[in-house]
């Protein structure tokens, strides 16, 4: 099996500016036409998109259609819904040149639990062979765990995972058993894994000392941070695909390079198990500007019920 078998090429850049290192911005067209030849050279099969992430599915579809790529796709509904599932899902295999999609995700959860619209309508997608796989995006384990308890056909869960976030792996097990498709995201923490304790802000004390002693695992074992933080989540064998982006085509190079230590990595995984933070204000992007999360009630809840 060959090292990137399992990353999926994330692409939010190609359609829009991303991340709190990312000092470049959006990845001109003719670059993202480069990174796709290349990715589909090193043996990824796979891109995660959304339509929400700028014009990235038309960039995606006009690379594939110039260079001949063929890759499965798994794309997200709008975060707002305005039109019926199956006019988005025809929107983005429009955009990006395909018949049918590989996955196609719901990106806000409250549209599953205000109703059965959209549920249905992924259903129905499905049904009709324009979609293989359906499923949600997820942030929170109160997510999840509403899944276990009111969904029964979810293929596809896509949930942050990294050597800081580690709330969701002790459910993977349970997701593979009722046949869930594990994708995850937020290796680097969009780039917090490589920041120097120096520079966090005061609201991010708390991150100091595991960012410190991630940088001493780095330093003992003489491996770069993006060997072992690519590395530490592609270990782990109930994850299916890794969604990596990249902001280039020598940051795919480097990515795929970091990917060949990964037997050096192993040896230190109970290390990175290590430096899981549990308070969700740290590891939860969306609520680094937005104060105290309300979630930690319903995630000690989740905790207590699955011993």
């Amino acid at each position: 099996m060959r090292p990137s078998s399992k990353i999926a090429l994330g692409t939010v850049q190609f359609g829009m500016n991303y991340g709190v290192n990312n000092k470049r911005g959006q990845i001109p067209a003719i670059e993202v036409s480069q990174i796709l030849c290349e990715a589909s050279q090193h043996g990824i099969t796979c891109l995660d998109t959304a339509q929400g992430y700028g014009n990235s599915e038309e960039v995606i579809g006009r690379a594939a259609r110039e260079f001949s790529l063929d890759f499965d796709v798994v794309t997200k509904l709008p975060t707002h819904m305005v039109t019926p599932v199956e006019a988005c899902v025809a929107e983005s295999q429009k955009r990006l040149g395909l018949h049918k999609l590989y996955g196609c995700l719901v990106h806000r959860f409250d549209l599953i639990t205000q109703g059965r619209d959209v549920w249905d309508g992924l259903r129905r997608v499905r049904r009709e062979g324009l979609v293989a796989k359906i499923g949600c995006s997820l942030y929170y384990l109160h997510e999840l765990d509403y899944l276990f308890s009111h969904v029964t056909d979810c293929d596809l869960i896509q949930v942050p995972y990294n050597v800081f976030d580690q709330r969701f792996e002790p459910y993977f097990a349970e997701a593979k058993k009722r046949g869930m498709e594990i994708h995850v995201r937020s290796v680097f923490l969009q780039g917090m894994v490589f920041k120097k304790p120096e520079e966090l802000a005061p609201q991010f004390a708390p991150m100091k000392k595991h960012l410190l002693a991630l940088q001493h695992i780095a330093s003992d074992s003489g491996l770069s941070l993006t060997a072992l933080c690519l590395n530490f989540v592609c270990l782990n064998p109930d994850v299916d695909r890794v969604i990596v982006g990249v902001d280039g085509l020598d940051h795919l190079r480097a990515n795929m390079a970091a990917l060949l230590c990964s037997s050096a990595v192993n040896g230190f995984s109970a290390q990175l198990g290590e430096l899981a933070i549990s308070d969700e204000n740290m590891v939860v992007p969306s609520l680094w500007n937005k104060g105290t999360s309300n979630n930690h009630v319903r995630y000690e809840k989740l905790q207590s019920e699955s011993k």
